[in-house]
């Protein structure tokens, strides 16, 4: 009986450390297709993200987060957390770095984490987002109740677009809202 020829895939190292760098491979820890990036680094060993949006690797925070060493999301890690989607990810590397300001300078101070992520080869460019949208209105009436009151048809929605190749990036994030607080609240 003639056989198929087999074959083998393996994913490979889970974890690597290259000098002052420690490299995550993202497909080693499994996330749902629709997670974010959030998702993907608390299943990493170490990691650890806060509520807030504070990302810390053996409790030392990291101070930004880039994408091929480039700032990306305004060097807000917490829009990097909650709106780049982990299925995009290749590695995740923690590097201590020095600081700019020690590179500016010369001069010796502390050394910043930083995370900087890889991009599987198919996402190296493109455009991605997300939206949210909510719509309601609230029951018109006299009785002082919280659910009460006469401010109508109240609506909620916030957008983020982000567009980037390896030399350009661009982010459109926006949001609008109708439902001021009322005044007996």
């Amino acid at each position: 009986q003639l056989l198929d020829a087999a074959h083998v895939s393996a994913i490979g190292n889970p974890i690597e450390t290259k000098q002052d760098t420690i490299i995550f491979n993202a497909a080693s820890f499994q996330v749902g297709q629709n997670q974010m990036l959030e998702d993907l680094l608390k299943r990493m060993p170490g990691m650890e993200v806060s509520k807030d949006g504070t990302v810390k690797y053996n409790g030392e925070t990291i101070q930004k987060i880039t994408v091929g060493g480039k700032t990306f999301f305004f060097d807000d890690p917490k829009m990097a957390l909650k709106n780049l989607p982990a299925k995009v990810v290749d590695k995740v590397k923690v590097i201590d770095k020095v600081s700019d300001a020690e590179q500016f300078t010369g001069v010796s101070t502390d050394r910043e984490k930083v995370m900087d992520l890889e991009f599987k080869q198919e996402f190296k460019k493109g455009w991605f987002g997300n939206a949210t949208v909510g719509a309601g209105t609230t029951v018109a009436g006299d009785r002082k109740d919280e659910m009460v009151d006469n401010r109508g048809f109240l609506y909620t929605g916030n957008v983020m677009a982000s567009g980037y190749n390896e030399k350009d990036q661009i982010t459109l994030v926006g949001g609008a809202y109708n439902a001021p607080i009322s005044e007996d609240n």
